[in-house]
């Protein structure tokens, strides 16, 4: 390797340093990519959910995902986006505030 390719390399190696991927899942939280919602909390979307007696195929279908996704979110392995967020609200006929809240049962 010449000079100028381990000069190039360094570069590159320093570049990429401060750059790191993650494949941790959210848990809870803030959604991922989206700093319009508060929080977010998977298990009132599920208490909700079932409540209401939505399916999460249902859910998926009106909000264009996958039943998995669904799930996932249930699960606090993801997140769903702002406009998501909203939409779940006026289905599950809650505020997107309650969405971010551990569900109170009585």
């Amino acid at each position: 390797m010449n000079t100028q390719e381990t000069q190039e390399a360094q570069e590159g190696e320093s570049l990429s340093a401060g750059i790191t991927e993650t494949t941790e899942p959210n848990k809870g939280g803030r959604p991922r990519n989206d700093p319009g919602i508060e929080c977010w909390s998977g298990r009132s979307l599920r208490v909700r959910r079932t409540i209401t007696g939505i399916s999460a195929t249902k859910l998926g279908k009106v909000l264009d995902v996958s039943q998995s996704t669904v799930l996932r979110w249930e699960k606090d392995l993801g997140a769903p986006t702002a406009p998501q967020v909203r939409a779940l609200a006026q289905l599950l006929g809650c505020s997107p505030e309650d969405l971010g809240r551990e569900p109170r049962l009585a």
